[in-house]
């Protein structure tokens, strides 16, 4: 079948190109796209360099993406609990995805809950990411929950700790002052620029010192030894960022509060993963998470190349960037 993805042919290098795609073998499905999701700190980096994605197995030229929400149109011998038309999510390669058709293990396979648009579902990674960083906190009734970095994840991170927590309290940190506003409009007990001392050392105390849960979504030495000055004595702090970058640990801190730090790669517990994207999915349906105030109009795969020049610029108004592959 002919198709068109979008391929990387070198760092910084982004083209569409035409192609086709083979018939779904044993056990897979084939998939007609409808949208797929940029991530922009990920294929900001990955697309500079292969440093980070080759151990992965990847290098140039490749497809990026792993986001994609798409209908099934073909199925392969030995598939069972599919239906043609099913719409879905994979959970599979991270790569890839960029493209108007793939071929994926059925297993990989979630459904779209009914009355849960394509333009919410495709942020499953982001939205499991964010159950699954909450989840890795071991947080329990009562819990105080501090989350820094309010992008897309932390949002959503947020809203995971109210809809699973009831009874937690939450403090989170951002630079920026839209992010601390959506934070409180989306139920926050406390927002702040952690630049503001004095009103942080008052939350604190009003925590009783420190945070049990602190959940790093900066991946910078400065956010993740941030949160390890919020964490209480033998609280727990979970590094969900990925990055190739060895950086200063506040090792005193860590050893003199008794703390433990965890890290929240997904591909390190895939099956775990795949429930926190479940769980993710149901809450999305039950509205229990919004993720409207992401979703922007999605690009023409023809931009590409525009589009991720503004990745790599680092255009803080990419949020959530889509591309659209078919409306059908």
């Amino acid at each position: 079948m002919d198709t068109t993805r979008i391929v990387w042919t070198g760092p910084g290098a982004v083209e569409l190109q035409a192609g086709t795609v083979a018939a779904p073998g044993p056990g897979e499905v084939l998939i007609e796209n409808e949208l797929t999701l940029i991530s922009p700190g990920t294929e900001r980096e990955w697309l500079r360099d292969d440093t980070s994605h080759a151990v992965l197995g990847v290098t140039f030229p490749f497809t990026p993406g792993y986001s994609s929400v798409g209908r099934i149109i073909e199925i392969g011998a030995g598939v069972d609990g599919w239906t043609l038309g099913d719409r879905v999510v994979p959970l599979g390669a991270p790569h890839g995805a960029h493209a108007a058709h793939q071929v994926v293990p059925a297993a990989t396979l979630f459904k779209v809950p009914d009355g849960v648009s394509a333009a919410r579902a495709v942020l499953y990674q982001l939205g499991g990411t964010a159950v699954h960083t909450i989840r890795l906190g071991h947080v329990q009734a009562g819990d105080s929950v501090g989350i820094i970095g309010q992008g897309p994840i932390g949002q959503i991170a947020l809203q995971a700790v109210r809809a699973l927590h009831r009874g937690s309290s939450t403090l989170v940190l951002d630079l920026e002052p839209g992010r601390l506003e959506t934070a409180r409009n989306l139920g926050a007990d406390t927002a702040l620029d952690p630049r503001a001392q004095t009103d942080l050392e008052e939350a604190l105390a009003a925590l009783g010192g420190g945070v049990r849960v602190v959940v790093d979504l900066s991946g910078a030495e400065a956010g993740i030894n941030a949160a390890v000055g919020l964490a209480a004595p033998l609280g727990r702090v979970v590094l969900s960022t990925g990055t190739a970058a060895d950086l200063p640990l506040a090792y005193g801190q860590v050893f003199t509060k008794g703390l433990t730090l965890v890290g929240a790669f997904v591909g390190a517990r895939p099956m775990e993963f795949g429930v926190d994207t479940s769980t993710f999915l149901m809450l999305l349906a039950e509205g229990d998470i919004s993720v409207d105030h992401l979703i922007a109009e999605p690009f023409n795969p023809q931009e590409a190349p525009e589009v991720y020049q503004r990745v790599l610029d680092g255009d803080r108004e990419l949020v959530a960037p889509m591309f659209v592959w078919s409306t059908r």
